[in-house]
């Protein structure tokens, strides 16, 4: 029997791959997940489903917030975010801060998708090396060479196919 939250947190991975937004890693995603109170939409407050045959606009889905985060939120908000400027429409709304939510790292995702294609990595190599490079901080001076070593050392390991 398939998990239908294992499947529909691999689709929102799946989809954002396929449309070039942020790859979330399945942490982040069960990260905000856990945070969710009650399955509830943090910013309606309305009960979401898992698939939007039974939910409708009532689906829980991925936002990618401009400031580069990553929220779940229902169809219905996520329409309502991507109409108005910037990150407004959280103003006046009682939702979790942006610093304490999982992040993109800008240009990362470019920078390993070129090097796998290079490379010829496995698919397990893309999520092992996104997965520790999305725990770096980019602020570091050094996070280019730290990048670039977990990088070969996924090219020397068994993540070659």
């Amino acid at each position: 029997m398939i998990d239908p939250i294992q499947s529909k947190l691999r689709g929102m991975i799946v989809r954002a791959r396929g449309i070039g937004k942020a790859v979330p890693t399945m942490g982040q995603l069960k990260f905000l997940l856990w945070h969710l109170d009650g399955m509830k939409c943090p910013t309606c407050k309305v009960v979401m489903g898992w698939n939007r045959v039974e939910s409708g606009a009532k689906t829980i889905c991925l936002q990618h917030d401009r400031s580069g985060a990553f929220r779940l939120l229902c169809i219905s908000c996520n329409t309502a975010h991507g109409a108005m400027p910037g990150d407004s429409f959280y103003d006046g709304k009682d939702v979790m801060k942006d610093e304490h939510l999982p992040h993109a790292i800008p240009g990362l995702q470019k920078k390993i998708t070129r090097v796998f294609a290079a490379a010829k990595l496995t698919p397990e190599a893309v999520e092992y090396v996104l997965g520790i490079a999305r725990r770096l901080k980019p602020s570091k001076p050094n996070f280019s060479r730290t990048l670039n070593h977990i990088l070969l050392t996924a090219k020397q390991s068994k993540f070659l196919q």
